[in-house]
């Protein structure tokens, strides 16, 4: 009886190791302190903010209503499990790639070959203005740590499917795939890795029964998630099951991602030759400073460098129209003050080529309209004579038009302001002409 008792328990433990949930606090329940405002998911241990970005964690009972459940400063949602949640910013409006990720060291590392089941739970906040598809999880074997907001150069082994927007505000959304490992990996980071221009964005309107005012974000509260070895769920995770109660497929790869394994596509997207190329710095109009949202950008550069030793770039500067004509040699000052910067950092400066971009071509003025000599002879030439008797009248007749003119001159200056938005897209093309460029002339390859 007792050799069967020892046999259960065995049994019982050898199950439960199998559906052990190899992430640690996985619906933020346990805080080493309560939060007093945003920006402290650190306090949701052992998670962290792995970049300049820090991400929130929501908790009921929070004195701070910004980070309170169900109601808080983005919306109000329940918890799915517990009463706690994590939140993070996957997405900025127009050309700004902000972004935060939540990070966490997992229980014990991977095993290589075994295949892994991921799972979380998601749900748009409802003051976000924008919902997006590009949520994914990268596996490391290093902690991943940026001093800045852009988003991180890698590429999820497990992301949600491309145009597969999750915009659900009422309820939580699934995100499930299953991932192969090399063996080793010991953190997730979870988060939008892409940049804006790679990532499919839908507006969406807020809810009537929200107040306040929409943000540029899509902002993400998450929820409950896991990860598993498949043993636990016979060797598949059965995502298109548990998917049909609303969930989101999530696609998978089976490898980490490494330029040899990779398709030909994505080895454009993850290749740091063609990161640095796509890379651009924008500046102050008639300054060699850059404007403030490009100095997480230098930053970005300076790691993507520190990471890859044997890469030699060129640093291109370039000007816009207007100074093209007042000042040709800013872009040139451009590219060197970015120089500095970098070597300032600790990068060797025979890293760096300075290059002058071509000036952008100043546009030909439209020909001068002829002077209406012919005209004005035919005016004179009647007066030379004597002047006709119709004259007359028909000065007389000017002054009764020019009345009625001039409340229609002012019934066009509105109309005159409909040109500022022209005015203002021209201004946007300078803003992207005023800028620094790289080029990679020299890698390990």
């Amino acid at each position: 009886m007792r050799i069967i008792a020892v046999l259960c328990l065995m049994m019982y433990s050898f199950v439960s190791l199998s559906q052990m949930n190899l992430v640690p606090n996985p619906s933020f329940e346990k805080l080493s302190s309560k939060p007093k405002t945003v920006g402290e998911l650190n306090k949701a241990i052992p998670w962290v903010s792995p970049t300049a970005g820090t991400a929130d964690v929501f908790y009921k009972g929070a004195k701070d209503p910004l980070i309170g459940t169900p109601d808080n400063q983005l919306g109000s949602q329940m918890a799915r499990t517990g009463e706690n949640y994590a939140g993070a910013i996957f997405f900025k409006n127009k050309d700004d790639n902000s972004r935060e990720y939540i990070q966490v060291e997992l229980i014990q590392e991977l095993e290589a070959d075994e295949v892994y089941c991921f799972d979380m739970y998601v749900s748009l906040a409802e003051l976000s203005k924008y919902a997006i598809d590009r949520i994914g999880v990268y596996f490391s074997d290093k902690k991943i740590s940026f001093n800045n907001w852009a988003p991180i150069a890698v590429k999820p082994q497990i992301e949600n499917g491309e145009k597969r927007i999750i915009s659900n505000t009422d309820e939580w959304t699934l995100v499930c795939g299953q991932y192969k490992a090399n063996g080793g990996e010991k953190f997730i980071t979870i988060g939008n890795f892409y940049p804006n221009i790679e990532t499919n964005v839908e507006k969406v309107k807020k809810p009537s029964t929200i107040k306040g005012n929409q943000t540029e974000y899509a902002y993400y509260y998450i929820d409950d998630v896991a990860l598993y070895n498949t043993d636990s769920v016979e060797g598949n995770c059965a995502c298109e099951k548990r998917l049909t109660a609303g969930g989101n497929r999530m696609n998978y790869v089976y490898s980490k991602v490494t330029v040899e394994e990779q398709k030909e596509e994505e080895k454009v997207v993850t290749s740091p030759r063609q990161l640095i190329n796509n890379k651009k710095i924008l500046f102050e109009k008639n300054s060699d400073v850059p404007t403030q949202k490009s100095f997480m950008e230098i930053d970005w550069m300076q790691k993507l460098l520190t990471d890859n030793p044997d890469l030699k770039v060129e640093i291109i500067g370039w000007v816009d129209i207007d100074e093209a004509k007042s000042n040709p040699n800013l872009g040139e000052k451009r590219a060197f003050k970015i120089k500095e910067q970098l070597v300032s950092k600790g990068l060797s400066a025979e890293r760096f080529t300075v290059v002058k971009a071509p000036l952008p071509e100043l546009p030909v003025p439209p020909p001068a309209p002829a002077p209406a000599v012919k005209d004005t002879a035919k005016a004179k030439a009647p007066t030379a004579g004597t002047k006709p008797a119709a004259a007359a009248p028909a000065n007389q007749t000017k002054p009764a038009p020019s009345a009625t003119k001039q409340p229609a001159s002012k019934d066009k200056k509105p109309a005159t302001t409909s040109s500022v938005p022209a005015i203002d897209e021209n201004e946007v093309k300078k803003q992207e002409q005023r800028k620094v460029t790289f080029k990679v002339i020299k890698d390990s390859n």
